[in-house]
């Protein structure tokens, strides 16, 4: 018999293909969890120089991750990087998050703390973005302070020392129901 053998090489494939997927673009929303409350009961001074500082931390942090960022109103901002940093910043479990919560001015200054949402691999930006309004409702309808990527159906969430896979509750119903009501206005 005659026995034909193809050998191909597959490296430069492979490496084309993890190329592709580390740009990939991923949406995130960030907000400042209880800003007016936060900030109304200190003086002005305060207020500004507690402002810049969490404005720095979250430039710096965006920075080290060479995303893009857009303050859109005086708490809430977008940004967008590639996906090859999400690893990163899930191995350190968001360290932004207790980065700004360490934010101190003083002694009686409020403890500021954020909000973050992220859309994963989604067909399209407005997809990337649907899925981190989705994301940053779930981390505000758990209390704050927390960062929640959704990839798909997948939700994780990141907050403190823990990582959760989310559980299925009526509350958690009825948040998606709320974000999906507030969607198809």
């Amino acid at each position: 018999g005659l026995i034909a053998l193809y050998l191909y090489d597959e490296t430069e494939n492979m490496a084309l293909k993890k190329a592709n997927e580390d740009q990939k673009m991923i949406t995130g929303l960030l907000y400042i969890d209880n800003y007016e409350e936060t900030f109304e009961n200190i003086d002005e001074v305060r207020r500004s120089l507690l402002t810049a500082l969490v404005d720095r931390k979250i430039n710096k942090y965006m920075l080290s991750i060479d995303a893009i960022i857009k303050k859109l109103e005086k708490d809430k901002y977008i940004f967008v990087f590639q996906h090859k940093y999400l690893a990163q910043m899930e191995a350190t479990k968001f360290s932004l998050l207790e980065e700004v919560r360490g934010s101190n001015i003083g002694n009686d200054a409020p403890i500021v703390s954020i909000s973050m949402g992220l859309g994963v691999n989604a067909d399209s930006y407005l997809g990337g973005y649907e899925l981190a309004r989705g994301a940053i409702d779930l981390a505000l309808g758990r209390g704050g302070d927390q960062a929640v990527v959704k990839d798909g159906n997948k939700i994780s969430y990141y907050g403190g020392t823990n990582v959760q896979v989310e559980k299925t509750t009526r509350v958690k119903a009825r948040v998606k129901a709320h974000a999906l009501k507030e969607f198809v206005e």
